[in-house]
């Protein structure tokens, strides 16, 4: 009963945060980038909890090339310096994360995109 009830509940929660993103849209940077982390940390946690398997097709392997062409690039315009636009390129990675993340429960059945989608219909309506 609580492995169903631990299951039912991080379920709810991750549904809950991926339904609050166009309002945290609204609310500023601060508050999307806080729900992309947590987004992010217990997507991570339920793919290691419920030993998903992160599946590196061509388009995931295209998508992580360039990503790490972005940040190659950054490195080598700045003169090989570790600085402010490297950090930057570096927490782009948080991108690539939430779609993997997104792609694997996706993948996996966990996602109930019909709650995020009569969310979106009851902001908009």
């Amino acid at each position: 009963m609580s492995l169903f009830f631990n299951y039912f509940q991080s379920k709810s929660v991750v549904n809950l945060l991926i339904a609050l993103i166009p309002a945290s849209v609204v609310a500023g940077s601060l508050i999307i980038n806080l729900n992309i982390l947590f987004i992010i940390i217990l997507g991570f946690f339920i793919i290691l909890k419920e030993n998903f398997k992160l599946e590196l097709n061509i388009e995931n392997k295209l998508l992580s090339i360039f990503f790490l062409t972005i940040i190659v690039s950054t490195f080598i315009n700045n003169n090989y310096s570790f600085d402010l636009l490297f950090a930057k390129s570096l927490f782009l990675l948080r991108f690539l994360f939430l779609y993997l993340i997104f792609e694997t429960l996706f993948r996996n059945k966990y996602l109930n995109l019909d709650f995020f989608l009569n969310y979106l219909f009851f902001l908009v309506a």
